[in-house]
């Protein structure tokens, strides 16, 4: 299940894990901040997608050139 909700101060994206590793999380309390992890791990990701396809997008651009240009 995956769902996304619009609210003020940004969006809600929600996502099932295994019951097991919820309990795992659970047991470690609030020395985590679950959220600012899950936020920062998909804001690197994103940006290493982006840079890749960035990179795609150069190579096409290159091999499109003329020999010699």
């Amino acid at each position: 299940m995956f769902s996304v909700r619009c609210w003020w101060r940004g969006v809600t994206v929600s996502f099932r894990i295994p019951g097991e590793l919820k309990r795992r999380m659970d047991e470690l309390g609030g020395r985590v901040d679950w959220g600012e992890e899950v936020r920062r791990f998909l804001e690197r990701r994103v940006e290493e997608l982006e840079q890749a396809k960035a990179v795609e997008d150069l190579e096409k651009v290159i091999a499109s050139l003329p020999p010699g240009a």
